[in-house]
C-alpha cells in the first residue's frame, strides 16, 4: 500500500488543531502562543487530551494522526475503502513480538538468487 496521494504536512494540521483545542488565553490572562505550543508533547494535556476530533473526510489521514498524536478521541469517515483501510493501518498498533517473529521468519526465507541460502546471509 502506499500513501494516500492527496498527503497534506502534518505539521500544518497540529497548529490548526492547536489553534482549535488551545484556549485563544492563559489563565494568567496573556495569549497563549502557539508557536510555543507547537512542540510540546500534547499526550497528557487537559487542553488537548479526550477532546473528540471528527474527520468526516479524513482522506489520508494527517488530521486523524495528528489529533491522535495530541492525545484526542479521533473519527475519521471516508467514502473510499482505500483511504480507510490505509489510514486503518497507519494508526493500528501492533504487536511487537508477532512483528519480530515475522521478520524472523522471513529472514530464514531461502532465496533463489543465492543458492537457496536464507535471506540472512544475502543481506
Amino acid at each position: 500500500m502506499h500513501k494516500w496521494f492527496a498527503r497534506r504536512a502534518s505539521c500544518v494540521f497540529r497548529a490548526i488543531l492547536l489553534g482549535a483545542l488551545k484556549p485563544a488565553f492563559k489563565p494568567n490572562g496573556t495569549p497563549t502562543d502557539l508557536m510555543e505550543e507547537f512542540y510540546k508533547d500534547h499526550t497528557n494535556d487537559p487542553d488537548t487530551k479526550g477532546k473528540h476530533v471528527l474527520d468526516p473526510f479524513m482522506g489520508g489521514g494527517t488530521t486523524v494522526v495528528e489529533a491522535l498524536r495530541l492525545g484526542c478521541h479521533v473519527t475519521g469517515i471516508d467514502i473510499n475503502p482505500v483511504a480507510w483501510f490505509i489510514v486503518k493501518t497507519e494508526v493500528e498498533p501492533i504487536d511487537l513480538d508477532e512483528l519480530q517473529e515475522a521478520f524472523e521468519r522471513l529472514a530464514e526465507r531461502p532465496v533463489d538468487w543465492n543458492d537457496n541460502r536464507p535471506l540472512r546471509e544475502t543481506l
